[in-house]
């Protein structure tokens, strides 16, 4: 069995937009950082003792070939389950990294695998 899944779920904490970027925040105040992709919103949401959780909400735009990477500053990087296709819908695209607490801070990155665009979240850290 995965202990890490892909899930399309609407966020269960409160958005705020600031500057055209996202954050979301829970009443932990878990660590965030958002990035713009121009037709959405990157995050990256420590997630406790289990690690981190990835979202993508597409705003606007044809349908996008993606997929999500978290890289951390021990040199460790992870993939998800593989790429997806992520087009306008209400739900974001999430993923749990389940990587534990003891990786340093880590980045959220989000690949078009058609164009080679990468974009990227800054380092946070888990509580």
């Amino acid at each position: 069995m995965r202990a890490i899944k892909r899930v399309a779920a609407i966020a269960a904490s409160t958005a705020v937009l600031v500057g055209g970027m996202v954050f979301a925040g829970t009443s932990a105040q878990a660590a965030t950082s958002c990035t713009s992709t121009g037709n959405g919103s990157l995050c990256l949401n420590s997630y406790g003792s289990v690690g981190f959780q990835i979202s993508y909400q597409k705003n606007s735009g044809s349908t996008a070939h993606v997929d999500f990477h978290l890289v951390c500053s021990d040199g460790t990087w992870y993939g998800d389950d593989g790429d997806f296709y992520a087009s306008v819908r209400a739900q974001a695209w999430t993923y749990i990294f389940a990587v534990g607490t003891n990786h340093g801070v880590c980045a959220g990155q989000l690949i078009d695998l058609t164009t080679g665009t990468t974009w990227q979240t800054n380092h946070i850290s888990t509580p």
